[in-house]
């Protein structure tokens, strides 16, 4: 368990209500489960600290969110995951635009989605904040339909920590370079003291006196943060690391596509290696075969972001809180649905 004080949670409390913008006419909603950390620190506990109303859902349901809203008079809120996305594939309505809603953290919400979603929702902007249960909030970012950031840029430092970006050997990671999102505070208890009764994983999640996030990103020639993958999502293909994330995002840019997940699965060549496999989940009505898919993500990504496996499936596991659960796509690996781009004689173009 992660051990956390009560200055944390104040520490998280503030930094979320300053990106909101948050005033004494605002009303918080909630509808995440209350387990995660994220309804805390973006809902109910950044309520209590700006001692706003927080309005409680026990679940969250994509046909009745904009009557709770307006049932609430609720001005600001999160949604994890697919959530937003299930929101914004439901078909439109003239009173899309007709709620009270101002401000929402939308984590993570597509770049090309940022202000169609924002104009046809009639919110005043998006906030997207970037940490985990350890450290609460590390970056975050507004966008707004007049001002956005870098395209998939994290955003700001949080107050009360410090950042640096480091390799497998400890050294910083240079602009451009990919290196592990490593943290220190600046102040007492400003992230975690450790994980409960297990002093082996303190050793290693503080080696060198920083703490290890096991998120690998860039910090380019700006100062601007990227997030490429979670250590253990990075995907390793023929002496390469590839970030799921980068293949993630290219495949659903097509708009026969509307989620997609891509994971490692044995390569029979080396056990060190992985083949990439994606499994596609297509819109409703559409028509795309793998080989399509395969081709556009060859001319829109590096050749070796090609996935060996294809297979569209109808869901994709989740979490509670809307997060793909990749280790259980990783059980069930190739299956004979799955496109076999090697098998079917496919001709990558470099």
């Amino acid at each position: 368990g992660v051990m956390q004080s009560h200055n944390v949670w104040i520490r998280a409390g503030e930094n979320a209500n300053r990106d909101f913008g948050t005033s004494d006419g605002d009303i918080a909603y909630n509808c995440l489960p209350l387990y995660n950390s994220a309804a805390w620190v973006a809902n109910i506990y950044r309520a209590l600290v700006a001692g706003i109303p927080c309005a409680i859902d026990d679940h969250f349901s994509v046909h009745a969110f904009w009557d709770r809203i307006r049932f609430y008079g609720a001005t600001q809120t999160m949604t994890l995951g697919a959530m937003h996305m299930f929101l914004w594939n439901e078909p439109p309505r003239a009173d899309d635009a007709d709620n009270p809603l101002r401000m929402a953290n939308m984590v993570p919400m597509p770049e090309r989605l940022l202000r169609p979603f924002c104009e046809r929702f009639g919110i005043e902007g998006i906030t997207q904040g970037f940490g985990q249960s350890e450290i609460m909030l590390m970056l975050s970012r507004k966008d707004t339909p007049r001002k956005q950031w870098k395209p998939n840029a994290l955003g700001e430092l949080s107050q009360g920590v410090e950042l640096r970006m480091l390799k497998d050997d400890g050294s910083a990671a240079g602009p451009g370079e990919v290196g592990e999102f490593c943290v220190k505070e600046t102040s007492p208890h400003t992230i975690f003291n450790g994980y409960f009764d297990n002093p082996r994983a303190n050793e290693a999640a503080f080696a060198g006196g920083w703490y290890h996030t096991g998120d690998l990103g860039i910090r380019d020639a700006d100062g601007d943060y990227f997030f490429v993958d979670r250590k253990k999502d990075v995907i390793r293909y023929k002496g390469r690391n590839v970030a799921s994330l980068q293949v993630e995002s290219v495949a659903m840019q097509h708009p026969a596509v509307q989620t997609a997940a891509v994971y490692g699965v044995p390569s029979q060549e080396l056990d060190s290696e992985h083949e990439i496999k994606l499994d596609a989940v297509p819109r409703p009505g559409a028509q795309i075969s793998a080989e399509e898919l395969a081709r556009f993500i060859n001319a829109n990504a590096p050749y070796f972001c090609v996935p060996r496996y294809i297979e569209f499936v109808s869901e994709l596991p989740y979490t509670p809180t809307n997060k793909v659960q990749k280790y259980k796509l990783r059980e069930r690996g190739v299956t004979p649905q799955s496109w076999d781009r090697v098998a079917a004689g496919f001709k990558l173009e470099r």
